[in-house]
């Protein structure tokens, strides 16, 4: 896991990595078009992002290497 990610999570905030935004005083991440929102006190759902968010990049990478041949 990027250092940023496993930061932010170790820190239970999520600081904004697109241009600066904040929505009701929760700060807000953009990656990918996906916006997640966390108070910095509870981050359950930025940890479900990040936990979704890796899954699916793993999946990512395993279609991938299927694609090229690069698996079994």
């Amino acid at each position: 896991m990027p250092a940023f990610w496993s930061h932010a999570i170790r820190q239970k905030t999520i600081h904004v990595a697109d241009h600066g935004a904040f929505l009701n005083g929760l700060e807000m991440l953009c990656f990918e078009n996906v916006y997640v929102f966390c108070d910095g006190a509870n981050c359950f759902g930025c940890k479900i992002f990040f936990r979704v968010f890796w899954e699916v990049m793993q999946l990512n990478e395993r279609q991938e290497a299927i694609l090229h041949g690069y698996t079994n």
